[in-house]
């Protein structure tokens, strides 16, 4: 069915304040592109798009405060006569148009324009109008921001860059026009703990949990299952109260890829230890952290688990990973920083990471 667009003058400022759950996962900026499928608040994977003609856009919104604001669905538009942007989509200036996307429920937002005769950026905003710095941007492919509250309002803008060909071509007498475009907005509902799923249908388990029968019943009904050491919300505690350890990890057990590191492991499977420093360990020490093993990587975050909070990364290597945590990241109590243990999906085998302490 095709849907109308709604004007509604205001509503980029009430964007994207938008992500759920920082200490659950952070993935924002992970999922920038990629296929993926839409669906609406009835099922994890339907469509938005409509059959036929799409409605056409009466008055596209070339000010970002003017946006008009539309739903799930299928919907298209002109760049024709909107003014060039210095910012524009992707940084490539050029000009735009914006719309407001109303979330229904808490959903991943799937954008993606396409171009009758240029190539379609797309970005999504989470700072209102001003200064308005993209989120995620992407040309010639959809755009997919994870884990977007119920009720948030994402701003959405389309357009070409400055040195795109097409904009300096005129309007065609007839057929249609080379700066015209088609905009499919789509969602995937995201379950929470307890909630059914299985097959994608119904959506899929936010970040921290996994699709699975009961302990007891392997046969049973499948929900959202939260699992121990997947995420900063339920982390592993490891006991610091010796000047050496180790510590022991099976790659077997169910993971999922909550968090995103400044030296990789987006997609990776991946553990969350937190460290618990004795309160006996002196001040002027350093801990170091080994992985061993050819496919692991290792990354850490204090005080907190914010992107931000990252103070030590070391990618995946053939010989292992190292990382040291030096004072005063190196917090006394259960408090203390946030271990990730990216696994590549080569690592099947248990193996151990090794810790120690040492004066600097």
């Amino acid at each position: 069915m095709a849907r109308a667009w709604r004007d509604r003058a205001g509503v980029a400022a009430v964007v994207v304040a938008l992500l759920v759950g920082a200490c659950g996962g952070d993935d924002a900026a992970t999922s920038a592109a990629s296929g993926g499928t839409s669906g609406t608040s009835g099922g994890g994977d339907s469509s938005g798009g409509t059959s036929g003609g799409e409605p056409p856009l009466p008055v596209p919104s070339a000010t970002c405060e003017a946006a008009p604001t539309v739903e799930i669905g299928r919907y298209s538009g002109t760049l024709r006569g909107a003014p060039s942007d210095a910012i524009g989509v992707c940084g490539d200036g050029g000009p735009l148009v914006f719309v407001a996307v109303e979330v229904p429920e808490r959903a991943d937002l799937r954008v993606d324009a396409q171009g009758h005769g240029f190539g379609a950026g797309v970005a999504v905003y989470a700072d209102g109008c001003a200064p308005r710095q993209p989120i995620l941007c992407a040309s010639g492919g959809p755009l997919v921001i994870p884990d977007l509250r119920a009720g948030s309002v994402a701003l959405v803008a389309v357009g070409a860059a400055a040195d795109d060909p097409a904009i300096d071509v005129p309007p065609p007498a007839e057929g249609p026009d080379p700066l015209s475009f088609t905009l499919d907005v789509g969602f995937t509902r995201v379950l929470g703990p307890g909630d059914a799923c299985g097959g994608g249908l119904l959506g899929r388990c936010a970040g921290g949990t996994l699709c699975l029968p009961p302990a007891d019943d392997p046969a049973g009904a499948t929900t959202c299952r939260a699992l121990d050491g997947d995420t900063c919300a339920a982390p592993e505690v490891v006991a610091i109260d010796a000047l050496a350890g180790v510590v022991s990890v099976e790659p077997g057990a169910p993971q999922t890829d909550a968090h995103v590191h400044s030296c990789g492991g987006g997609g990776e499977r991946e553990r969350v230890l937190r460290l618990a420093v004795d309160d006996a360990v002196p001040a002027g020490f350093q801990l170091e952290i080994e992985a061993p093993v050819a496919g692991v990587g290792l990354a850490v975050r204090a005080p907190g688990c914010a992107v931000a909070d990252e103070i030590a990364c070391a990618a995946a290597g053939d010989g292992g990973a190292a990382v040291v945590i030096d004072e005063p990241a190196l917090y006394r109590g259960a408090a203390g920083p946030y271990v990730f243990v990216e696994l590549d999906p080569a690592v099947a085998e248990p193996f151990e990471l090794a810790w120690s302490l040492s004066l600097k």
